[in-house]
């Protein structure tokens, strides 16, 4: 988690390049600055939800290795295990790493200025971050989740083990349809 949580803060830090920019250790950022308007717009507003989406879509695959090493004897209890674990990891890593950085990020140059009123400045910067999830939430409703319903990642490995391993049994091709892929348990929590 707190691997994942530093980059969830540098995702956060690349949604503030504007208020980073005017401290003097980020000097070097202004030149970005000076690009044009919509690429700048893009940087800062839709690729840091877009990445972390990205980063979280891994976040399954890596916990059912895990939690298989732990020889749990029935398919179910793994997946429960992982959503789970999922669950929580989206909460502290997605929500709450995400919130609090992108608000010292936006008061920085504030919370340099004055330490002591770093409740006050976060209190007052923490509505502002409601941008950055609403872009997450409008990008996992229309780009993550359509994705998820198409299942590329299924039909990819499934057409490359039929061109290469060529099934021939039905438990063979029945297992081409559970495995890597199939993700649907683990996103019942945003129901």
């Amino acid at each position: 988690i707190v691997l994942w949580g530093a980059l969830s803060v540098g995702i956060s830090a690349l949604s503030n390049l504007t208020a980073l920019s005017q401290i003097s250790a980020f000097s070097w950022l202004e030149p970005v600055l000076s690009w044009p308007n919509w690429l700048v717009g893009f940087i800062e507003g839709f690729l840091p939800p877009f990445l972390l989406a990205i980063l979280a879509a891994l976040v399954p695959v890596i916990f059912r290795v895990l939690v298989s090493l732990g020889r749990y004897p029935w398919i179910p209890a793994v997946d429960r295990i992982v959503r789970d674990y999922y669950y929580v990891f989206l909460y502290l890593t997605s929500f709450w790493a995400v919130l609090i950085s992108g608000s010292i990020f936006s008061q920085l140059n504030a919370l340099i200025a004055n330490p002591n009123s770093v409740l006050d400045l976060l209190a007052n910067s923490l509505p502002a971050q409601s941008n950055f999830f609403l872009i997450l939430l409008i990008q996992r409703s229309f780009i993550f989740f359509s994705v998820q319903l198409v299942q590329v990642p299924r039909l990819a490995i499934r057409s490359l083990v039929i061109l290469f391993a060529r099934p021939k049994t039905e438990r063979e091709w029945r297992k081409l349809d559970r495995g890597l892929g199939s993700f649907f348990l683990y996103f019942k929590v945003y129901a």
